[in-house]
C-alpha cells in the first residue's frame, strides 16, 4: 500500500494554506482523480472475483423519477423527433443531473469559506478551464471496483426503528458499524460504499401534492450520514474510493455541523466522489437473497469535458454490473454545454445541466461523440462575459498605476526631506496626482429618480411557450435559461436615503437573451401617477424635495406632492396604491413587479396582442407596519439591500412567477377603460393572468458601482416578437430612458460590461466618448461596396415593427376613456382587507399631517371623499380638515381579485429566509434553546441569537469556567426587534435578569406592537405575560400544564421543556398542537393583524 493510502486522519490538512482537513497533493499537485486513484488495476481485478452468477442490477433511478425536483432544479424534458419522412427518430433530452441519480464531481461543491475546489482550483478555473472535469474519470475507465452496501432500512426495520426520510435525521458512525457487524461486512481500501436509507422509495410513494410541497421547502430536510469528525475519520480510515446513497445529499440535510460538512471535506478536500439518489432497493434485495453485501460495480460517467457531474450509468452484477451505459454502444451527440449555476455562499459554482441528443436510428449504426460543446449557455453566458473584466484583489498581484507601472510606496507624496524637516509636496509625483485625480472624479450623476437601489443576478426560465402570441425566442424556447440582472429601487430619495421609506419601488429586469437585451422597466405598483409622459418633469419636480429647502428626503409627505396629485385627478388611483401597504414592503423578495405600461406581442403571422407583464413572488406579498418602517429607516437604512444579499448568500433564492395578461387587438375597445392608459389596471376577472415562466435571483453582485450603479435600463430595449403600443406614457419613456443614460454614462453606455448583450453586436455606430470596441474594416456605412454588415432579413430574425394603421387628428389631447379617474381608485380600495383599509387611513393621516398649507390638506380630504366617504371622514379628523358631509362621488361597491395583498399568500406556509431572534442570558434553558434553534435552521429560516452580552452565554447548570457557552450573534443593545420577523425566549433562571432589563421588555412590547409572532417557554411565559399585562384579551399557557397556547400570535408553553417537545416532525399548519408547529405557523402568517383590528395594539406603549 502506498504512502498516499496510509496517511492518518490526524495528518490532515496536507496543505496548510488550504481548507481544514484537505488532502491536496496526496496523489499529485495536479491530480484530478482524487480517491479514485485508490482503484488500482489490482483492486479492480480483485473486485471482478465477486462475479459469481451473472445477475445484473441497475442502480440508476429513472431520469424522470423526480417530477418536481428539489432545490429549484428542473426535471427531465424528453422530445422525440422524426427525421424527415424516413422511419428514423432522434431523442432530445434536457435534464439537470441533480434531479436523479448522479455522481457529484469535484467542480460541484467548493469549500465555502476558502472559495476553492479540490487541489486548490478556483471559481475562475472552473468557469474558464476544464480542470477537475468529470471527463477525467471517464478517460481513466470510469469507476469500476468492489461495491459494499450498508442497508440502513433493513437494520432499522429489524430493530423497530421508524424512518422519516424527510426530516433531518443524522445516521451516526456507531449505527454504520452495527449494520456492518450484523451483515458480516468487512471493508477493503478502494471499496465503493453505498448507504440505503429508503429515501427514493419513500419519495416514489408520495402524492404529487406532497412532492410539490417538498420541492417548495428550502432547504428540503433529508435523512443522511451525520456530519461529524467521527464520520469523516471512519470514511478516511477505511480508504473508500467513493461513497454513494439513495438520498439527495448523502449527509443529513440541512447540515447540522458546518465545521464538518461532508460535501466540503470529501469533494473539495479529498477529491472523493459523492453519489446521490441511487436506486438501491433491488440491489438490497439481491444482496439479502445471497446474504452477501459485496459486489462488482461498474459506472461510466458521461464524457463531458469540464463536466460538473454525471448520471452514474452504473450497474452491479453478482455479476451485478451496474446499469452501465457505454458510450461506445450508444449514440450520444452533444449539441451544447449548458452549465447552470448553483451558488453557495457568495460565489458561483457551476452545477450540472447538459443538453444532449441521443439519436437512435432504425437504420442502426454506432457513432461516437460528434460535437463537443463550445460555448456556455444559460445564465453562464453573462457570468462568463463579465469574467473578462473582473479582477480579484485577494489574488497575489502587484500594485500598479492605472497605466501599469509597478508602485513601490503609496503612503507618502513625493517631497524633499531632510533629517530635520520635510518640504513641499512636488507636482511631479505622477503616482500621487493619479490617485487624487481618480478620487476627485469617482462620482457620476445619480439617477434623477430611482437613485437608491440594489441588484442581483439570476435566471429566467420559460415554463410555457406562447407561439400563438409571440415569436420572441425568449418566450418560446423552454430549454433556455436566460441570464438576468434585476435592480430594485426607491423612486423619490437620493442614493443616500433609506430603504424603508413610503415610496413606489422600482422592479427592473434586464434579460440577456440570444436575440439581444430585453428590459422590463417596472415598479411594484401596476399603475402610475400620470398618463402622458409630457407631465413627467412636473411630477418629478413635485415629488422630489421642495426647491427652496431640499426637504423632505425620500418622502411624499409634503405640500408640493399633494398639491400636484390633487390638481391631476388621473393620479387618484395611483396615490391610493401609494398609501397602501404596497409602498412599505417587508422585502424586495416579497413584493410583486409590474411592467406598468402596455406592450405588444407579435406572432409569426403578424397578429398583435396587447400585453401587461407581472412578477408574482413565491414568498407572498408582505409589508412592514408604518411605525416599524419609520424606525428601521433610522436603525438600518440598508435593510432591504442587506435582506436580499443575506437571502442569496443563504441559498434562499427569491423566486417570482412570470405572468402575462393579453388582450387581442380587435378587443381593445371592449372595456370601460382604455388598455393603453397607464393609470389603469386590467381587472383579472376581465383579463386573466397566465403564468408562463419563473425568475430566480441566485447570485449577488461582485462590486456595486460597475454593476448596480452602472446598469442602465431602457423601455425601448425589446427583441423581435415584442413591440410597443401607443401607450402615451410608454412612448415618452422610450425617448427619456435612452437619453438619461447618455447623460449619466455617456453615449457608449451599452458597451459597459453590465449592459452589453451576450449575443454578437455589430453595426456602423462608431466613436464617441469612452468607446471601447475596435471594429476592423474600411467602411462604416450602409450600403457599401462590400455588402459589409448588411441588415438582418426578417426571415433570419431581423426586427420588424408592427405595421399599425393610424387614423386621427393631430392635437394635444387623450382618448375619452382616459378622462375617467375614479372607478378603479374605488375598485382598489373596496378590494382591500379590513386591516389594509385601516393602514390606508393611517397613511393619509401621517402624510397630510406633514402638509402645513391648509389648502392642500383640505382639498385632499374632498378628493378622498370622491373615493370613500368613511375614509375621508377618518382622515379629515386626523389632519384638521373640515369633515366631509357627503360623498363627492358615489362608491360603486365593486371588488376585484389581485388587488389585496391577501390574494398573494405563499403556496404553502413557510418561514424560509425569515429572521428569528432568540433572546438568552446566563442561565437559559438549553433544551428549549437547542430545540428551537435547530428547527429554525432546518426550516430554512435564520436564527439570530441575541444575548445580554456578546461574550459566551452559558446555559443553566453549565460551569462558565469549564463548560461551553453560546456566542450570540448580537447583544441586545446592538440589535432591535425591528430587524427580525419573530422572537423566541426560552425559560431558565436567566429570566430574572431579563425581567429587570428595560430594553428587553421594550423588545417584547415593540414586537407585539408590530404584530410579530412571539414565542416563550417555561419561565419566559411569565416575562411576556408581565410585559403585556394590560392586554386582557391575551391568553397564556398555565404553569404546570403541558398544553401549548396560541393567542393573537403569542405562542407559549409553560413548565420545564423536554427534548421531545421539539421533535423534528413538526407540522406548520393552522391548528397544530405542538409548540414548534404553532409558533412556525404564526411566523408564516407574517403578521397578526387581528391585534390591530381588535384594538390590542393601541393600548400598548411601544
Amino acid at each position: 500500500m502506498s504512502a498516499a493510502q496510509t496517511l492518518s486522519f490526524d495528518s490532515l490538512p496536507l496543505r496548510k494554506d488550504g481548507p481544514p482537513g484537505n488532502a491536496w497533493g496526496r496523489f499529485d499537485e495536479n491530480d484530478e482523480l482524487g480517491t479514485l486513484n485508490l482503484i488500482t488495476p489490482r483492486v479492480t481485478a480483485e473486485a471482478a472475483k465477486q462475479i459469481v452468477d451473472g445477475v445484473r442490477v441497475s442502480v440508476d433511478w429513472s431520469l424522470d423519477s423526480m417530477s418536481v425536483p428539489c432545490f429549484g432544479r428542473t426535471g427531465l424534458e424528453h422530445k422525440i423527433q422524426q427525421k424527415g419522412r424516413n422511419i428514423v427518430f432522434d431523442d432530445v433530452l434536457m435534464f439537470n443531473t441533480q434531479s436523479s441519480s448522479q455522481w457529484d464531481g469535484f467542480r460541484h461543491y467548493g469549500h465555502q469559506k476558502h472559495k476553492v475546489f479540490y487541489n486548490g482550483i478556483t471559481v475562475e478555473d472552473v468557469v474558464k478551464t476544464k480542470k477537475n472535469g468529470i471527463h477525467v474519470w471517464a478517460e481513466k475507465g470510469g469507476i469500476v471496483g468492489r461495491g459494499v452496501l450498508l442497508d440502513y432500512v433493513s437494520w432499522a426495520e429489524s430493530n423497530n426503528i421508524p424512518i422519516n426520510c424527510f426530516s433531518t435525521t443524522p445516521i451516526p458512525v456507531s449505527t454504520l458499524k452495527e449494520i456492518a457487524s450484523k451483515q458480516g461486512t468487512t471493508f477493503r481500501p478502494g471499496d465503493i460504499l453505498f448507504i440505503r436509507t429508503g429515501w427514493t422509495e419513500a419519495y416514489s410513494r408520495m402524492s404529487t401534492a406532497q412532492k410539490e410541497t417538498l420541492a417548495a421547502t428550502f432547504p428540503p430536510p433529508a435523512i443522511g450520514l451525520e456530519s461529524s469528525r467521527e464520520t469523516l475519520q471512519w470514511i478516511w480510515d477505511h480508504g473508500f474510493a467513493a461513497v454513494a446513497g439513495d438520498q439527495p445529499s448523502f449527509e443529513a440535510w440541512p447540515c447540522q455541523n458546518l465545521d464538518y460538512r461532508l460535501h466540503e471535506w470529501l469533494l473539495a478536500g479529498w477529491g472523493m466522489p459523492i453519489g446521490e439518489l441511487f436506486d438501491l432497493k433491488r440491489l438490497s434485495e439481491e444482496c439479502d437473497k445471497r446474504k452477501r453485501w459485496e459486489f462488482f460495480f461498474s459506472s461510466m460517467p458521461l464524457k463531458v469535458p469540464g463536466g460538473v457531474a454525471s448520471p452514474p450509468n452504473g450497474l452491479s452484477p453478482d455479476d451485478f454490473t451496474v446499469a452501465k451505459l457505454s458510450q461506445e454502444k450508444s449514440h450520444w451527440h452533444f449539441i451544447s454545454k449548458q452549465l447552470a449555476f448553483a451558488r453557495f455562499s457568495s460565489f458561483v459554482v457551476p452545477i450540472r445541466t447538459l443538453i444532449l441528443t441521443m439519436a437512435n436510428t432504425v437504420a442502426g449504426g454506432l457513432h461516437k461523440v460528434q460535437e463537443v460543446i463550445k460555448s456556455a449557455a444559460g445564465e453562464d453566458k453573462k457570468v462568463a462575459d463579465l469574467l473578462r473584466d473582473t479582477a480579484d484583489v485577494h489574488k497575489k498581484t502587484k500594485f500598479t498605476t492605472d497605466y501599469g507601472a509597478p508602485v513601490a510606496e503609496t503612503d507618502h507624496w513625493l517631497k524633499p526631506v531632510s533629517d530635520k524637516s520635510s518640504g513641499p509636496s512636488l507636482l511631479e509625483d505622477q503616482i500621487a496626482r493619479e490617485k487624487i485625480h481618480r478620487f476627485d472624479h469617482e462620482r457620476i450623476p445619480e439617477r434623477v429618480v430611482h437613485a437608491r437601489g440594489t441588484g442581483a443576478f439570476g435566471t429566467f426560465t420559460l415554463k410555457e411557450a406562447i407561439p400563438e402570441l409571440s415569436h420572441a425566442g425568449v418566450l418560446n424556447d423552454t430549454t433556455r435559461r436566460t441570464p438576468v440582472f434585476v435592480r430594485f429601487s426607491t423612486v423619490q430619495g437620493s442614493r443616500g436615503s433609506a430603504d424603508t421609506v413610503r415610496d413606489v419601488r422600482g422592479f427592473a429586469v434586464k434579460f440577456y437573451t440570444d436575440e439581444g437585451n430585453w428590459d422590463i422597466v417596472g415598479n411594484n405598483i401596476p399603475v402610475f401617477f400620470i398618463q402622458d409622459a409630457i407631465k413627467f418633469p412636473d411630477f418629478v419636480h413635485a415629488v422630489k424635495p421642495e426647491p427652496h429647502n431640499e426637504v423632505p428626503q425620500g418622502q411624499t409627505a409634503h405640500n408640493n406632492f399633494w398639491d400636484f396629485v390633487f390638481l391631476h385627478p388621473e393620479a387618484t388611483h395611483m396615490f391610493m396604491w401609494a398609501m397602501s401597504d404596497r409602498a412599505i414592503p417587508r422585502s424586495f423578495r416579497m413584493m410583486q413587479g409590474f411592467g406598468v405600461n402596455t406592450f405588444s406581442l407579435i406572432n409569426k403571422e403578424g397578429k398583435r396582442h396587447f400585453v401587461k407583464f407581472h412578477w408574482i413572488p413565491h414568498l407572498g406579498v408582505h409589508s412592514l407596519v408604518w411605525d416599524e418602517a419609520l424606525k428601521v429607516a433610522g436603525q438600518d437604512p440598508d435593510f432591504h439591500r442587506k435582506d436580499l444579499m443575506e437571502a442569496i448568500d443563504n441559498k434562499a433564492y427569491p423566486k417570482w412567477d412570470f405572468a402575462i395578461q393579453v388582450i387581442p387587438e380587435e378587443r381593445q375597445h371592449d372595456f370601460d377603460f382604455d388598455p393603453l392608459d397607464a393609470t389603469k389596471v386590467w381587472p383579472e376577472e376581465l383579463v386573466p393572468l397566465r403564468v408562463i415562466g419563473e425568475l430566480e435571483l441566485n447570485r449577488n453582485i461582485d462590486e456595486f458601482f460597475p454593476q448596480t450603479e452602472q446598469v442602465a435600463f431602457c423601455t425601448s430595449h425589446i427583441v423581435p416578437g415584442i413591440d410597443f403600443s401607443d401607450d402615451p406614457l410608454l412612448q415618452g419613456r422610450n425617448f427619456s430612458y435612452f437619453d438619461t443614460q447618455i447623460s449619466r454614462l455617456g453615449i457608449n453606455w451599452e458597451e459597459l460590461p453590465i449592459n452589453r448583450p451576450v449575443c454578437p453586436v455589430m453595426n456602423h455606430n462608431r466613436d464617441g466618448a469612452m468607446r471601447h470596441k475596435i471594429t476592423k474594416g474600411t467602411v462604416n456605412y450602409w450600403p457599401n461596396r462590400f455588402d459589409a454588415i448588411p441588415p438582418t432579413k426578417p426571415e433570419e430574425g431581423g426586427f420588424v415593427s408592427f405595421q399599425e394603421k393610424i387614423l386621427g387628428i393631430k392635437k394635444r389631447s387623450q382618448g375619452p376613456k382616459f378622462r375617467e379617474y375614479h372607478n378603479q381608485a374605488q375598485l382598489f380600495y373596496n378590494s382591500l382587507s379590513e386591516y389594509e383599509k385601516f393602514h390606508v387611513a393611517k397613511a393619509f393621516s401621517f402624510e397630510l399631517d406633514h402638509c402645513d398649507d391648509p389648502v392642500v390638506y383640505q382639498r385632499m380630504a374632498l378628493r378622498i371623499a370622491e373615493i370613500d366617504l368613511e375614509l375621508a371622514r377618518k382622515v379629515a379628523v386626523m389632519v384638521g380638515a373640515p369633515t366631509p358631509e357627503t360623498a363627492g362621488r358615489q362608491n360603486h361597491g365593486k371588488k376585484s381579485r389581485g388587488l389585496s395583498q391577501l390574494d398573494f399568500k405563499p403556496r404553502i406556509p413557510t418561514i424560509a429566509s425569515r429572521r428569528i431572534a432568540i433572546i438568552i442570558g446566563d442561565g437559559f434553558d438549553s433544551v428549549a434553546f437547542n430545540g428551537v434553534y435547530t428547527a429554525v435552521k432546518a426550516a430554512g429560516a435564520i436564527p439570530l441569537v441575541i444575548g445580554t452580552k456578546r461574550q459566551p452565554v452559558f446555559a443553566d447548570g453549565v460551569d462558565p469556567q469549564t463548560g461551553k457557552g453560546v456566542t450570540p450573534d448580537h447583544q441586545y443593545d446592538g440589535m432591535r426587534s425591528t430587524m427580525v420577523d419573530a422572537t423566541f425566549i426560552p425559560g431558565g433562571s436567566h429570566i430574572k435578569a431579563l425581567a429587570k432589563n428595560g430594553q428587553i421588555r421594550y423588545w417584547i412590547a415593540e414586537s407585539f406592537g408590530h404584530l410579530k409572532a412571539l414565542g416563550a417557554t417555561g419561565e419566559a411565559v411569565d416575562l411576556v405575560k408581565k410585559v403585556l399585562t394590560d392586554i386582557d384579551a391575551l391568553k397564556f399557557a398555565s404553569q404546570g400544564s403541558t398544553a401549548v397556547s396560541e393567542s393573537y400570535g403569542v405562542v407559549t408553553a409553560a413548565g420545564p421543556q423536554k427534548p421531545e417537545s421539539f421533535k423534528e416532525g413538526w407540522e406548520m399548519v393552522k391548528g397544530a398542537k405542538d409548540f414548534l408547529g404553532k409558533f412556525f405557523f404564526e411566523i408564516a402568517q407574517h403578521r397578526n393583524y387581528q391585534r390591530e383590528l381588535d384594538g390590542l395594539v393601541q393600548t400598548l406603549a411601544f
